[in-house]
């Protein structure tokens, strides 16, 4: 069964030699994760959790502007997933899935 976690924050970046996106500039972030699980029930409380602790670890704390520095949406939503994947490994996930999306338009998916 798969379950979702839904998040919301902001960041700063820049893209090194990118014309529209070489100063620094802010995204208001939104962030799905699925997370597909053989286990019949897995406490959203548990997600949540494990979640948050993969992404400070990225380096998005909940409530301060976050300084990515040169970190594209595709980079940051495979690092999102590979941290998360680990955080999540105990609890029997086939598979986990990242929505990312920079602007309300633009995003990513990952894998």
């Amino acid at each position: 069964m798969k379950r979702i976690y839904k998040t919301e924050f902001f960041a700063s970046h820049f893209i090194k030699g990118h014309e529209t996106c070489g100063k620094r500039h802010n995204h208001h972030y939104r962030l799905k994760v699925i997370i597909d699980s053989t286990l019949p029930f897995l406490d959203f409380h548990i997600i949540k959790e494990k979640i948050e602790d993969a992404l400070k670890e990225v380096g998005i704390i909940d409530h301060q502007e976050n300084w990515l520095k040169n970190m594209t949406a595709e980079n940051l939503a495979k690092l999102i997933h590979d941290n998360v994947k680990e955080k999540l490994k105990a609890f029997s996930i086939s598979s986990v899935e990242v929505e990312l999306f920079e602007t309300e338009k633009y995003g990513v998916i990952y894998p």
